[in-house]
């Protein structure tokens, strides 16, 4: 198991101590399974509910990658983040949710009506893996207003600020 960040032993307060060391212990580190892809983790402890394969580049997964940094993984959090990049339009957005797609997403005249099917189906294939097939979501369900249309893309530049002041690796910036 990974060992709590030594920032935690600074809280005073011995109940919000209590509940980050919950927080880490029953949801982060469970959620942590890298199943889908290498860098995946759910945003729910046992991945079963929010779409189980799915990530959530808008604002779930950027809230937690800092917390797994301080965790210590950075590794997998560098392949989070390799992950959304390759889901990346050529206009630069980056979605709020991605999906796997081999078949067409569920809910696509509901929840899912920002999909564009197949339009944005990309394969991702890590490290020589099998190729997956999968889909963002770059338009809110609520389409008239779109209010997070823009959280891909800012959680990904947040992301990518929180894995810099963790490691300063010139490299990584360099190739991102």
């Amino acid at each position: 198991m990974t060992s709590l960040p030594p920032e935690i032993e600074r809280v005073k307060d011995p109940l919000i101590r209590a509940g980050v060391t919950n927080a880490i212990e029953r949801n982060l580190l469970p959620a942590a399974q890298e199943k889908a892809y290498p860098g995946h983790f759910c945003i729910v402890a046992n991945c079963t509910h929010y779409g189980g394969d799915s990530t959530w580049p808008g604002l779930d997964s950027w809230e937690m990658a800092g917390a797994y940094l301080m965790l210590g993984r950075q590794r997998m959090i560098r392949d989070y983040f390799a992950f959304v990049r390759a889901s990346q339009r050529p206009d630069g957005n980056v979605p709020i949710a991605i999906s796997p797609a081999d078949t067409p997403p569920p809910g696509l005249d509901d929840y899912g009506r920002g999909v564009r099917y197949p339009q944005d189906v990309y394969e991702y294939a890590p490290f020589g893996q099998k190729p997956r097939k999968w889909i963002g979501l770059f338009h809110h369900w609520q389409m008239e207003v779109n209010p997070l249309s823009v959280l891909g893309s800012i959680s990904y530049i947040l992301t990518a600020a929180e894995i810099w002041r963790d490691g300063k690796s010139a490299q990584w910036l360099k190739e991102y």
